[in-house]
């Protein structure tokens, strides 16, 4: 993923301006991996003793904030689909 995301930003950024634009880039995602690091850890506390039923299936325990990225994931691919999608 950071590897697409990456070669996105390679692509559409002016060469002029490509060096500032990985920096920030690199800034933003550093930051959001530390906020989002940090935020798992509280939420991976909460729902150690957690059970989310889903139809038959019961996910337990730490499961539970893997089945949340996963949909979070998904989220992201529907919402970024046209900019992904229009790169072709």
């Amino acid at each position: 993923m950071n590897q697409g995301l990456g070669n996105l930003l390679m692509e559409r950024a002016p060469a002029a301006q490509r060096g500032v634009a990985v920096a920030i880039f690199s800034l933003l995602t550093g930051l959001g991996t530390l906020i989002a690091s940090l935020i798992d850890g509280a939420l991976g506390q909460v729902l150690t003793g957690t059970t989310l039923m889903l139809g038959s299936l019961a996910v337990h325990g730490l499961a539970v904030l893997f089945v949340i990225t996963m949909i979070g994931r998904i989220a992201m691919v529907g919402a970024f689909w046209r900019v992904l999608a229009g790169n072709r």
